[in-house]
């Protein structure tokens, strides 16, 4: 039995590519609906203006504006205050943004476009008098509550030595700096603004963990533990980083300098209480009596100069050292009395004299001491 062959309709693909076609033709006149309105998804500062025309975009955009407010972040978030769109006069200006964006779009590939959001954002205009008549009347601008920032810096404490106190950060704010930081966020549409991150506060030029201040602190920390004992017989005086520290101070530049008038007025203060030169001194005679010997010159004198030059040298090295003075003039013993208990007792009335050895009288004897 021989097989029946099937006719394939000639109309098939005719009618096919008639479909094919008017698929091709409805795309493209869809597509060129969108040469005067926008793409779905298209959002402009944040408005949705999918399928208006410039016109209703443009009334759309403003509505926005209208309703648009800035949140004003102050004090690390402590505070916060608003700026409505509706106060300033916001509004999109009036120009050619929103048909430059309607000119980019391409007919061909609407297809895909219209799957994917696309945000522009275009130029608003406010009112600056408006906008600064607000900024004035903001609760931050209220120059009573500002703490103006304040550097870190070195200080010494007592038994505690060196350390660094941080600065201040302070709220303090740059009226310019706030005035160009509002503007802008506005322009942009942004819904916050931060002073900190946007840097409307004065701050501080002086950081704690800035390197200048850790090489002053590095610089000074030797004079914490410093010492220069001075000997004085059985007493002594300690000189340590509590008195060290109010001589020595360091620039801006990192120099130190060390108040060589305190120095010598340290050194003075020794010589008027351990220098015994040209004092009045008393013995107990031989005979009973003690008497009061004057305008001699006999006794410890310290060079003071001398001195100060050398305690400048030892505080600039910072190291710590046991130290005997340098003296004009020196005398037996630092103990009283300064002539210490070996010495001749000469008696001009009696003309008579006593030698003393170590507190013991070695020899006496009469003598003729004439005119």
């Amino acid at each position: 039995m021989q097989k029946e062959k099937k006719k394939v309709s000639s109309k098939s693909p005719l009618i096919l590519g008639i479909a094919l076609g008017a698929i091709i033709i409805l795309y493209f006149l869809i597509g060129s609906t969108y040469r005067s309105v926008f793409f779905p998804g298209t959002i402009v500062n944040g408005v949705n203006v999918s399928g208006l025309n410039c016109a209703q975009a443009q009334e759309a955009v403003n509505a926005g504006a209208s309703t648009y407010t800035l949140t004003l972040i102050e004090d690390d978030g402590e505070n916060t205050e608003t700026i409505a769109g509706s106060d300033i006069g916001l509004h999109i200006e009036d120009d050619d943004s929103l048909k430059l964006i309607l000119d980019g779009q391409n007919m061909i590939t609407w297809g895909i476009e219209a799957f994917h959001e696309k945000e522009y954002s275009v130029s608003v205009s406010y009112d600056e008098e408006k906008l600064r008549s607000v900024i004035d009347s903001l609760s931050c601008m209220d120059k009573s509550k500002w703490v103006s920032p304040e550097n870190a810096y070195v200080i010494y404490e007592n038994g505690s030595g060196y350390q660094i106190v941080p600065e201040v950060s302070g709220n303090e704010i740059s009226e310019n700096m706030l005035f160009e930081a509002v503007t802008d966020a506005v322009c942009r549409m942004e819904d916050t603004l931060s002073f900190r991150e946007a840097g409307v506060y004065r701050a501080p030029r002086i950081s704690a963990e800035g390197s200048a201040l850790q090489e002053q602190l590095a610089l000074l920390q030797s004079y914490s533990d410093m010492t220069v004992t001075y000997k004085f017989g059985d007493q002594t005086e300690v000189l340590d980083g509590d008195t060290l520290s109010e001589w020595i101070s360091v620039s801006k530049s990192g120099r130190r300098t060390i108040d060589r008038e305190a120095v010598t007025e340290y050194i003075k203060g020794l010589a008027k209480k351990y220098n015994t030169a040209y004092s009045s001194k008393t013995l107990k005679t031989s005979y009973g009596e003690t008497v009061t010997i004057k305008n001699g010159c006999y006794g410890w004198m310290l060079d003071k100069e001398t001195e100060v030059d050398k305690l400048m040298e030892i505080i600039g090295r910072g190291e710590s050292t046991n130290r005997e003075p340098v003296y004009l003039m020196e005398a037996a013993s630092h103990s009283d009395p300064d002539y210490g208990d070996t010495y001749v007792e000469i008696n001009l009335t009696a003309q008579h004299l006593f030698f003393y050895k170590d507190g013991e009288l070695v020899i006496e004897s009469d003598f003729v001491s004439g005119n």
